[in-house]
C-alpha cells in the first residue's frame, strides 16, 4: 500500500528540504510527497492548504535542527500531526533536542550522514574564522596556484566566497543524498511492517 507524506521544516533549511524531498519523490511506495513549496498553487490558502494536507496524509517528516526548533510553524504541524495521531518521523540533523511531544517518536539520527553540513549552505561568510579567509597578494583560479587566470587584490572576497560555497554546496548535496538513502530505506522498512 502506497503512503502519503508530509514535510515539516523550517524555511531557513528550504535548500536542504528541497533535495530530499526531489530523492523522496522516486520511492515508488510513496504515493504523494508533500512540500509547500511545490505543492501549493499560487492563491491558495496556504495554511488551510497544509492542514488539509496534514489530514490526508499518514505520515508526517519533521527536518529537526537548531532552525525547525525556532519555527513556529514546524511545531504548529507536528503538534496538529500528533493530535490526530499521525506516525511522525522526526529526522535528526543536529543535537538539537527533541521536544517532549516529538521525542516520543522514534526518529531517524541523520547527523553523522549531515556533518553539520545543512548550516554551511545558509552560513554568512562573513562569520568564518579569519584563518580561512586569509587575503592573498593575488588571486587565481586554479588549485595550484599556479597558471589559471589571476585577479586584481580588491576581487579576492568575491571570489574566496563564492568558492567556499561552490564547495560547502558540494559537501551539502552530497550529505543530503546520503540522508535521503537513509530515509528512504527506514521508509521503505516502516511500510513493509504496515503491510
Amino acid at each position: 500500500m502506497a503512503s502519503k507524506l508530509f514535510v515539516s521544516y523550517s524555511h531557513a533549511d528550504t535548500k536542504f528540504a528541497k533535495l530530499i524531498v526531489d530523492l523522496l519523490r522516486v520511492n515508488a511506495e510513496l504515493e504523494y510527497v508533500f512540500y509547500d513549496k511545490d505543492t501549493l498553487k499560487p492563491g491558495q490558502k496556504w495554511a488551510k492548504e497544509i492542514t488539509k494536507a496534514l489530514n490526508e496524509v499518514q505520515k508526517v517528516l519533521v527536518i529537526w535542527c537548531e532552525h525547525a526548533l525556532a519555527s513556529s510553524y514546524v511545531k504548529r504541524e507536528y503538534m496538529l500531526a500528533s493530535k490526530q495521531d499521525k506516525e511522525l518521523i522526526p529526522v535528526l540533523l543536529d543535537d538539537t533536542p527533541l521536544p517532549k511531544r516529538l521525542s516520543l517518536f522514534q526518529g531517524i539520527d541523520c547527523r553523522e550522514a549531515v556533518k553539520g553540513s545543512h548550516e554551511l549552505l545558509n552560513a554568512d561568510l562573513r562569520r568564518l574564522p579569519e584563518s580561512r579567509l586569509k587575503r592573498p597578494n593575488f588571486y587565481t583560479d586554479s588549485h595550484n596556484g599556479k597558471g589559471g587566470r589571476e585577479f586584481p587584490e580588491e576581487n579576492w572576497w568575491d571570489l574566496r566566497q563564492e568558492e567556499i560555497r561552490n564547495k560547502n554546496h558540494n559537501i551539502f548535496t552530497e550529505n543530503a543524498k546520503n540522508v535521503a538513502k537513509l530515509l528512504n530505506q527506514e521508509l521503505q522498512k516502516r511500510l513493509n511492517q504496515t503491510t
